[in-house]
């Protein structure tokens, strides 16, 4: 009898851009519902703040197929970096080209 071990790559990372060029980071095995729950009464602290001052965000990136250790290790590590988030988001990468 052979053992098969499946591994749920099911989570991601993601990088929120919001319209006054700030960042979050957070993790979830399931993006659209966790995008809900942000422009909901269920998001983080910090994008809730960011909602009631009346800026809007798009996901800028997602790096995607990761278990959920590897997407919470990520999460962790660009978190961990500060505010360099912006070096890692498309949009303020074009800007900085286009200036």
């Amino acid at each position: 009898m052979d053992i098969v071990m499946t591994v749920d790559k099911s989570f991601c990372t993601y990088l929120l851009h919001f319209t006054d060029q700030t960042h979050y980071v957070g993790m979830t095995g399931n993006l659209p519902r966790r995008m809900r729950q942000h422009h909901g009464s269920q998001g983080a602290r910090y994008v809730k703040r960011k909602l009631t001052q009346g800026y809007d965000f798009v996901v800028a990136q997602t790096w995607d197929n990761m278990t959920r250790s590897e997407a919470m290790k990520l999460e962790y590590k660009l978190k961990k970096r500060g505010r360099w988030h912006y070096r890692y988001c498309p949009i303020c990468i074009e800007e900085t080209i286009n200036e």
